[in-house]
């Protein structure tokens, strides 16, 4: 909410509306202009890049490993938190 007041102050005439947005709408909804800016905690993959631009990242969390099911470590760490 900072952020928007902020903006406020700097650009006087900006009129801000409110828009739900879900994990599968903001990207298209930032893309088709039903909206302008999106603030939340959408994961900046490759994927996303290429559609939207992104401001520096802020937070990190998490991580991940992905390996195909096939190879022979796959059975090993099925279920295993690493």
């Amino acid at each position: 909410m900072r952020i928007v007041a902020d903006l406020q102050r700097q650009i006087t005439d900006l009129k801000v509306q409110w828009v739900l947005v879900t994990v599968e709408n903001r990207i298209p909804a930032l893309l088709n202009g039903t909206v302008d800016l999106e603030s939340g905690s959408t994961t900046t993959a490759l994927a996303c890049q290429e559609q939207v631009d992104f401001s520096l990242t802020t937070f990190l969390t998490g991580g991940a490993l992905r390996i195909l099911a096939e190879t022979r470590l796959g059975p090993k760490l099925r279920g295993l938190r690493i």
